[in-house]
């Protein structure tokens, strides 16, 4: 009998905030902290921090107190939950449309249209490098050394080794293990209309397409695997039927290159209803 589809409910969303030893994570909140650099850039986040002090030691102006309460209770709460759980560093972005505005109005008031203007022209070289950057990335050496560039690269490939499978067959859905992978495919096959499932192995769901796309005993088969590491039993010990395709090799820089793993999935077992969840 055909199982009804879960409903997503707000699990993933708690496990953010859920504690477990060691209860705090020093180098995670580092991590998050160091991320903000990035995101809103060097020299800003320096003068948010130090203005923002000042503003709130003694309020000369109260537009930029209303201003500071739509950034800085937000950027708190995340460095509390980087401290006891983990946080993204994008997760901030929604403090900076009002911190911008702050800090734009400190610099041009406080006579620092100098540092104003470094800041910009950092912001616009920075922009421009993210828009040809990928381009010309598998001939940059920089990219050769810095792993979380080299990530960034071959996923509208990878995408193109799943359609050339899906061209074989007929597959009543794509599958896969890690909110890395849904993530990428949901956008490089944005156009497909064969549905994204997650395999989940059970309890509370880690991230929202967990929650949202998980996999279950209504979906429909055959069911491609998609995955950066051969196909685990874990996943492929819950059918009766697999069929493993070689491997495809997809570059991404000079000397490195990423294999996508494919797999044909028939006929789910879950006798005792411990599907997973």
């Amino acid at each position: 009998m055909e199982r009804r589809a879960r409903l997503p409910d707000g699990k993933a969303h708690r496990r953010q905030y859920r504690l477990q030893s060691p209860y705090v994570h020093p180098v995670a909140l580092l991590e998050f902290l160091g991320a903000q650099f990035g995101l809103f850039g060097p020299i800003l986040l320096v003068v948010l921090a130090r203005a923002g002090f000042r503003q709130l030691r003694g309020p000369s102006d109260p537009n930029k107190t209303l201003l500071l309460c739509f950034a800085l209770p937000v950027l708190a709460l995340l460095v509390v939950q980087a401290l006891l759980s983990r946080a993204h560093g994008n997760w901030a972005a929604t403090a900076y449309p009002a911190a911008s505005v702050f800090v734009t109005a400190v610099l041009l008031e406080g006579g620092r249209q100098r540092l104003f203007n470094v800041s910009f022209g950092l912001h616009l070289i920075l922009a421009a490098a993210i828009a040809t950057a990928p381009a010309f990335a598998r001939t940059w050496p920089m990219f050769e050394q810095l792993k979380f560039l080299r990530s960034s690269l071959g996923w509208e490939d990878t995408a193109g080794v799943v359609r050339e499978r899906l061209a074989e067959e007929r597959y009543g859905a794509i599958l896969v293990g890690s909110r890395e992978m849904a993530a990428e495919l949901l956008y490089y096959l944005r156009d497909s209309q064969v549905p994204l499932v997650v395999w989940h192995p059970g309890g509370a769901p880690h991230d929202h397409y967990e929650m949202t796309r998980p996999f279950g005993a209504s979906t429909r088969e055959p069911i491609l695997y998609v995955s950066l590491t051969p196909c685990p039993p874990r996943v492929t010990g819950a059918f009766a039927n697999v069929t493993a395709f070689p491997a495809k090799r997809v570059p991404l820089v000079q000397n490195e290159a990423r294999l996508v793993y494919t797999c044909r999935l028939t006929g789910f077992d879950d006798p005792d209803g411990s599907e997973p969840k």
